[in-house]
């Protein structure tokens, strides 16, 4: 079955209110053992475990286990309510948008909408020169997940934020764009290589 079929959930567009803090959300992952459950998805920081919830028998029991980052191949969790018209708001009124931005950050702990609204809060705070909020928001995203600071679409705005505070001592930033140009999205990789330029000349 194609990744592109295997992933296809209509269940994801319709969501009720937005998941409180690692509260269970919709999602459809593969698993390293070629099983695939659509499922209730959670993030437990405390065991750095992820909890699948999913119904098992003909009864529709309800089945918890807990897996670890490396056992599941791939995931698609279910958009938080409201996304879409959050987005259009942050380009409109970003003043509007942050708090339920700063939110998401929590509560999609370690599920993909963490770095998605991190990534537009960098959007606004860059253009607000705010970086040192932005370092303490993308560095929580890293708590769990340190390559979201090197590989997520996030990461350009934690470089250009540590670049312009200054905060790039001990080749801690070389080592981020270093692994960006290898294993990053291409467009993230691109970024990297702008962000070395950048901080060769802030060096300078």
């Amino acid at each position: 079955m194609k990744c592109s079929r295997i992933f296809t959930m209509a269940a994801l567009v319709a969501l009720g209110a937005a998941p409180l803090a690692f509260a269970d959300v919709p999602a459809k992952v593969e698993m390293d053992n070629g099983q695939i459950y659509e499922c209730k998805l959670r993030w437990m920081p405390a065991s750095k475990k992820y909890a699948i919830t999913r119904s098992a028998g003909a009864g529709g029991t309800a089945v918890e286990q807990q897996v670890s980052p490396s056992q599941i191949v791939r995931k698609q969790v279910a958009p938080p309510a409201g996304w879409r018209e959050l987005i259009q708001q942050a380009g409109k009124s970003p003043a509007a948008a942050l708090p339920r931005l700063l939110q998401l950050v929590d509560e999609y702990k370690m599920l993909d909408y963490d770095e998605l609204a991190a990534m537009v809060i960098g959007q606004i705070y860059q253009k607000q020169g705010k970086h040192a909020e932005f370092i303490a928001v993308a560095e929580k995203v890293a708590q769990d997940n340190p390559a979201a600071v090197s590989a997520s679409r996030m990461a350009p705005y934690y470089w250009a934020s540590l670049i312009e505070t200054g905060k790039t001592a001990g080749g801690k930033l070389e080592k981020m764009l270093d692994d960006a140009v290898a294993t990053a999205p291409s467009d993230v990789a691109a970024k990297a290589l702008v962000a070395r330029g950048d901080l060769l000349k802030k060096a300078g």
